[in-house]
């Protein structure tokens, strides 16, 4: 099954979204340590840390 990621609309996560998008990210990253950081390229350092819950 792919995995779409939306974080542009970051924003628009309920809670539990938001949660499971972190999850989901720190599962990726734990196989392909490259991922995030492709993540980091596309969308930019601070939605992705915001997505992974680092900041608010």
């Amino acid at each position: 099954m792919p995995v779409t990621l939306r974080v542009p609309r970051f924003d628009s996560l309920d809670a539990e979204s938001r949660a499971s998008l972190a999850g989901l990210i720190a599962y990726m990253s734990g196989f392909d340590p490259e991922f995030v950081n492709s993540l980091i390229t596309k969308y930019g350092h601070n939605v992705i840390a915001r997505a992974r819950g680092l900041t608010s």
